[in-house]
């Protein structure tokens, strides 16, 4: 929490997500130029700063806030060490299309989370699509973004739309090929027991050209 969110004043906090691959709580994020903190439960009843930098200790003492650039953040805090580490990258992924009106009313897109165990590999659950379509792309910006060419193959900074049948989903948007992107879109109630990190190989949905049902 911190200078994003007026220090609680304007929302909730930004939540960490705990993952179990590295002991750590972690988040990817866009941050405002100011400072931040960390706090639990969204009080001032047990905090922490930092030493200052982008990466260091936790602490308690006093005017400890931790001072950040305007940017995408990939932040990393392990409570067990008292360390935390926010890292700068390029691209926060998200879904845009009929689900928002294509963010053309203000509706953001529907932001993906960052695989941490998985380099390269986004996801996002539970996703509701009306009949429709939609595409991936990068910041809520056009400049960088994925769906299909004129032949119907996955494709970055294509011309055509990705289309879906309504119904609740479970996607995945896999980015750490060289030569083949791939995405996985299965209906929520064929996943009786969904995990997240497994998606790609359980189902087998690795498809050169797209691919949905």
């Amino acid at each position: 929490m911190g200078t994003p969110n007026n220090w609680g004043q304007d929302g909730p906090d930004i939540p960490l997500e705990y993952d179990p691959t590295s002991d750590m709580w972690k988040t990817v994020v866009k941050l405002a130029a100011g400072e931040i903190k960390f706090r639990k439960n969204n009080t001032w009843g047990e905090d922490y700063g930092g030493s200052g930098s982008l990466n260091g200790n936790l602490t308690t003492t006093p005017n400890n806030n931790i001072a950040v650039e305007a940017g995408n953040y990939l932040v990393e805090v392990s409570f067990k060490d008292m360390t935390y580490k926010l890292t700068k990258i390029d691209f926060i992924w998200g879904i845009v299309g009929t689900v928002n009106e294509w963010g053309n009313t203000g509706i953001p897109d529907i932001k993906m989370s960052m695989d941490y165990g998985n380099e390269g590999v986004w996801y996002v659950n539970g996703v509701t699509f009306a009949d429709g379509e939609f595409k991936f792309r990068a910041n809520e910006d056009w400049g960088n973004n994925y769906g299909l060419d004129d032949s119907g193959e996955f494709k970055f900074n294509s011309s055509k739309n990705i289309p879906v049948t309504a119904g609740t989903y479970d996607v995945v948007l896999d980015l750490k090929r060289q030569s083949l992107f791939i995405f996985c879109l299965r209906p929520k109630h064929i996943l009786t027991n969904p995990v997240r990190n497994t998606c790609v190989l359980w189902i087998c949905c690795c498809y050169r050209n797209y691919q949905l049902g």
